[in-house]
């Protein structure tokens, strides 16, 4: 077993829950992973762990075998933008965003490309936001460790517990 869900709620908004992970992260102690996924279609994942070493990496794989992904990578954010849709992953937290190269998938040698976040400390909060073209989408903070999601018009405060 690597883990198990401690929390499972659903409201207005979309869902929620908290998975246990400590089992998949030996040494690490007390290792958790929130998740909200916003019918509003985005989604936040928020990660602890009790002692995180270096710090925390946030590992994210995509789809490389058409070559069609042009990936941004600035400080505030990543946008990987595609011919029918585009995606943000931005690091609530800070980070340092990199972009790994590719790897195999399939039988494809760069079928794959994976981007990394990484976060000195003992939290990070990831948030993705998926765009079709002529979306849009604005981040702002709203408080300490709080921020306004507004996305395709309908906006939302976010804050993270702790």
């Amino acid at each position: 077993m690597h883990g198990s869900i401690t929390d499972f709620r659903e409201d207005a908004g979309g869902i929620r829950f908290t998975a246990d992970c400590s089992q998949a992260y030996p040494g690490a102690g007390c290792v958790l992973r929130q998740v909200r996924v916003a019918y509003a279609g985005w989604m936040l994942i928020h990660d602890s762990i009790e002692q995180p070493g270096e710090g925390i990496d946030f590992l994210f794989h995509t789809d490389n075998r058409d070559r069609q992904a042009v990936i941004e990578i600035t400080p505030e954010r990543i946008l990987i933008r595609r011919p029918c849709a585009s995606l943000l992953l931005l690091p609530l937290l800070g980070g340092t965003a990199t972009d790994l190269g590719t790897e195999y998938l399939d039988s494809d040698p760069e079928g794959q490309r994976a981007l990394r976040i990484q976060r000195v400390g003992a939290e990070m909060a990831t948030l993705l936001v998926p765009l079709r073209p002529g979306q849009t989408a604005d981040i702002l903070p709203a408080g300490e460790r709080a921020w306004r999601i507004c996305v395709n018009g309908t906006e939302e405060i976010v804050a993270l517990k702790g």
